[in-house]
């Protein structure tokens, strides 16, 4: 069995070499890695995956670096909503739906009776020039 190394416990600096959130330490003696790790992955997926499509489609880079990102932050936007619906992860019960969530779904049902609207104008305008 391979022994875990011993690591010196020291106390996190208080004072003007670091600045404190909520979650800890944001600065600490002037190195923020730890908090850049996550963002500077995402970069490094978001340019290594525009690379790869941008070279196979003929897009531009910056053009397939945008749609990627703006892609990933929807997919972060639909994952929260998705969790704060009633039966979702945060709101398995249904008894406590953040008031956002009730504003979309009444969004969302305008933009659907809005698009059915357009449909049925749309065939409305087919058939008349048919005819």
């Amino acid at each position: 069995m391979i022994a875990a190394p011993r690591v010196a416990v020291r106390p996190l600096p208080v004072g003007r070499d670091s600045q404190l959130c909520e979650c800890g330490p944001l600065v600490q003696n002037g190195s923020t890695m730890g908090h850049l790790k996550l963002p500077l992955i995402v970069f490094a997926v978001i340019a290594t995956l525009s690379a790869l499509v941008s070279r196979r489609s003929g897009l531009g880079f910056w053009a397939t670096a945008g749609i990627l990102a703006a892609a990933w932050l929807i997919n972060g936007v639909v994952a929260v909503v998705e969790d704060d619906v009633p039966g979702g992860f945060n709101n398995p019960d249904g008894a406590s739906t953040p008031r956002y969530v009730v504003v979309l779904k009444w969004v969302g049902r305008g933009f659907i009776g809005i698009a059915i609207a357009g449909c049925v104008a749309l065939a409305g305008l087919i058939v008349r020039d048919h005819m």
